[in-house]
């Protein structure tokens, strides 16, 4: 199947296929959870679309793919899952227009002084608006949680929880989503 290539991008981080890969279809102005060139044809194309095919049936990858933090210098601050339920782009998505690197990983976003996580912005506006203003906060709340060591950034698989990735899984949960429509064609039908 298609998806493993979204785990293994990111469990894969180093080789040459995934620097070849991101060397190709990497593009500074998008914001994509994998890089994929619309413009250049082949199967990596068809592998970033299987993102959207997969939600289809309500199998949301850029859900179940989360990063474990330790440096924090692999797992994106604001386009990876790694803290709450969501990626921080879709939780916070007024703060996320106002970055000005989107792309940035979390190790850009914090210093440590003494024994304190300091998270450092790089805005482009210095005002915030109430909403923006709200979503500063509760990102700030979020923060609070974020566990920052010497170890090496990981990726966990989050169905089931803490579980490495298998096609198995996301043939689970696609026919999980495919029993519930047939119980309530069934139910509408009765």
């Amino acid at each position: 199947m298609l998806a493993k290539w979204w785990w293994k991008l990111k469990t894969e981080k180093g080789r040459l296929w995934t620097r070849i890969i991101w060397s190709f279809h990497h593009n500074s102005s998008s914001w994509c959870y994998i890089p994929v060139s619309v413009s250049m044809p082949g199967v990596w194309k068809s592998i970033g679309k299987i993102g959207k095919d997969l939600l289809k049936c309500n199998v949301d990858l850029t859900k179940l793919i989360s990063g474990k933090v330790g440096k924090g210098d692999q797992v994106r601050f604001w386009i990876d899952k790694w803290l709450g339920n969501d990626s921080f782009d879709k939780l916070f998505p007024s703060l996320f227009n106002k970055e000005v690197s989107k792309s940035c990983t979390i190790k850009e976003r914090y210093n440590i002084v003494g024994r304190n996580i300091i998270w450092e912005w790089s805005w482009n506006v210095s005002n915030f608006n109430p909403q923006e203003q709200m979503e500063l906060n509760n990102l700030s709340q979020l923060l609070l949680q974020a566990n920052i060591t010497n170890e090496e950034d990981a990726w966990r698989w989050e169905d089931p929880p803490n579980f490495s990735f298998s096609v198995n899984c996301i043939k689970r949960l696609c026919q999980k989503q495919s029993d519930r429509v047939w119980e309530e064609r069934m139910d509408t039908n009765l």
